[in-house]
């Protein structure tokens, strides 16, 4: 019994013993390994230290990285070409790329280079720089790109955090599905910045097979988009988005902020806008502002917002459209994309917009193959003020079905127009609340330009309330509007739009 007895302590104390080295040997395995790059650092050395760090980016793309693992970039750093990162983590370990403590590095990348290029899923990004060549360098690459480049091939779990990407030619955020299956899941990117870009600041494109889409729960939140100015040698397609997601469901972008987009775009065939969806399911923008958005002299577009070809039932809501050159609001259908069918603009603001080629606070076009389907806008404010080419609160540019214009406001200052564009008898405008300031021609039918027939149908039942304004009405969103990171810069939007405002009704009487 004694040497039983024995025998048992000896096992207990050999157990007691081994117990904390497999804790830590279990711990550390989940934990994952930390690798290093430097610019004082040698490919030659293991990367598991900051003192025996890497050196290129080419090694860093070299390495099997295994979930948990990070790779840590030496802050104030500058490490020239390109990271691929073809394994990822999991759910619930994924694959970290960061910068050390104390400040920021910076992926700097060359000609035809993009910054990182992932072409798995369960990885974070975050809290570094991506610095490209140049908006018109060529050939292009992206600042980060999520690739699914086979039929069936699907990443998921991505996250972007605190991020700039800038001066690259191609987007700075890009994903894309080049097969049949392929596509991006379930992607959070949030406090990103994506300036100076060619073709735009963040863009999602798919095959648009019918009735399926490439990439599901995308999800952007507190970014900034702007100063994408597009590539004035491409006219085979518009440039200088902020953000346009294309072959999305479930798609989010919120409290997000576009602006001095698109002035380089030459594309004659449509333009850039500031923040857009197209071939889109169930997706949302809401609480985002988008002001001062350009196009091209001989393009066209440069607007806030679009629900833009093959969208269904999708939703614009409390956002704040103000001075780009296009549309405030777009509802536009172009030939060969999916049907665009019951989607919403509701409590959105449109603020002196429309500033060339004739766009108007809300607009509507479809190509004459296509038409624009049962969408609703309600409780939206329109306020246009005059420019040479006729700026309007609406205006239809082609035919539409079943669109309803409920419970709103519009407001023409200084000689804008409150309708124009062709009569739709299958729509309905009604419910609404119309302000003309000065010369209110679009509310008197021996004034309705002769292009544009059957506009004032819509207001022979309308009150038009002429010479007055309460600047009361453009003070409704100021301090609710997109708050979080960017609400101090959508303060500052909101004290511009208050002294357009006044300014703009000043002159009208006059």
């Amino acid at each position: 019994m004694r040497e039983q007895h024995h025998e048992k302590i000896h096992v207990t104390t050999w157990f007691s013993c081994l117990l904390p080295a497999l804790l830590s040997g279990l711990l550390s395995s989940l934990s994952g390994a930390e690798y290093h790059l430097s610019a004082l650092g040698d490919d030659a050395r293991d990367g598991l230290t900051p003192e025996t760090a890497w050196q290129s980016l080419s090694r860093a793309s070299t390495a099997r990285y295994r979930p948990g693992d990070c790779l840590v970039l030496r802050a104030g750093d500058r490490f020239a070409g390109s990271l691929h990162l073809g394994q990822g983590g999991d759910a619930q370990q994924p694959v970290v790329v960061t910068s050390s403590a104390g400040g920021r590095a910076t992926i700097a990348s060359g000609n035809g280079e993009t910054g990182v290029m992932l072409d798995a899923g369960h990885v974070t990004l975050r809290g570094f720089d991506l610095s490209g060549p140049g908006a018109t360098a060529a050939p292009s690459g992206d600042g980060i790109h999520l690739r699914c480049a086979t039929a069936g091939q699907r990443v998921a779990g991505v996250v972007l955090s605190d991020l700039r990407v800038s001066g690259f030619p191609g987007h700075g955020i890009r994903l894309s599905a080049d097969g049949a299956g392929a596509g991006v899941d379930d992607l959070l990117v949030e406090h990103c910045r994506a300036s100076a870009n060619g073709e735009g600041g963040m863009g999602s494109w798919g095959p648009c097979a019918q009735g399926v889409w490439a990439h599901h729960r995308i999800v952007v939140r507190e970014c900034c988009f702007h100063d994408n100015r597009g590539i004035p040698s491409k006219n085979t397609n518009h440039s200088g988005n902020g953000i346009i997601l294309g072959d999305v469901q479930d798609a989010v972008i919120e409290q997000c902020r576009a602006w001095g987009n698109g002035a380089d775009c030459t594309f004659t065939g449509g333009g850039p806008v500031g923040i857009w969806l197209c071939e889109a399911d169930r997706s949302v923008i809401r609480a985002c502002v988008s002001h001062h958005n350009h196009t091209g002299t001989q393009s066209v577009d440069g607007g806030g917002f679009d629900l833009d070809g093959g969208c269904t039932r999708c939703v614009i809501t409390g956002c704040l459209s103000w001075r780009n050159d296009g549309a405030g609001y777009l509802l536009c259908q172009y030939q060969g994309a999916r049907e665009l069918r019951g989607n919403q603009i509701r409590d959105c603001w449109s603020v002196g917009d429309g500033r060339a080629h004739g766009y108007a606070g809300l607009h509507l076009w479809c190509d004459p193959a296509g038409s624009v389907h049962d969408c609703l806008v309600t409780a939206c404010t329109l306020v246009m003020d005059a420019t040479p080419q006729g700026s309007a609160c609406i205006r239809w540019s082609t035919p539409a079905d079943a669109v309803r214009v409920e419970n709103s406001a519009m407001v023409a200052l200084g000689g804008a127009w409150l309708v124009r564009g062709i009569g739709q008898p299958g729509c309905s405008v009604a419910g609404n609340h119309w302000f003309a300031h000065g010369d209110a021609r679009a509310a008197r039918e021996d004034q309705t330009p002769a292009e544009v027939p059957g506009a004032v149908e819509q207001l022979r039942d309308a009150w038009v309330i002429p010479d007055q304004i309460d600047l009361a009405w453009l003070k409704r969103l100021a301090g609710v509007v997109a708050t979080g990171a960017s609400g101090a810069s959508v303060q500052a939007s909101w004290g511009d739009v208050l002294a357009f405002g006044a300014s703009a009704a000043s002159a009208g009487k006059q």
